[in-house]
């Protein structure tokens, strides 16, 4: 389980960033599946784009076929990524749709 806290109102001229992070011990993501955020959140996701999805994704890490969107930025532009690049947890995998 996990918590988010509340703040005092932002009055510094100077925009506020949040992070939230996600997490789940390793061994126990292996467990069960994948869970699609329309089966999760309904019609909430409904018109979000790609990027609203990913973060509305569970912390869960899609072991078996390394599926898993992550966010990373480029040029100041926030975009998808399944390439597993830096991430501990993954090896040569194939991408959704295409064959190892």
């Amino acid at each position: 389980g996990g918590c988010t806290h509340g703040a005092l109102a932002w009055k510094n001229p100077i925009p506020r960033r949040g992070v939230l992070i996600k997490y789940q011990a390793k061994n126990s993501n292996w467990g069960g599946g994948v869970i699609d955020p329309q089966e999760r959140w309904g019609n909430i996701v409904e018109d979000m784009t790609e990027e609203q999805v990913a973060v509305m994704r569970g912390p869960e890490r899609d072991g078996r076929h390394r599926t898993v969107p992550r966010l990373a930025v480029q040029d100041d532009q926030v975009f998808v990524s399944y390439d597993p690049e830096g991430d501990r947890y993954s090896s040569k995998y194939r991408k959704p749709g295409r064959k190892p």
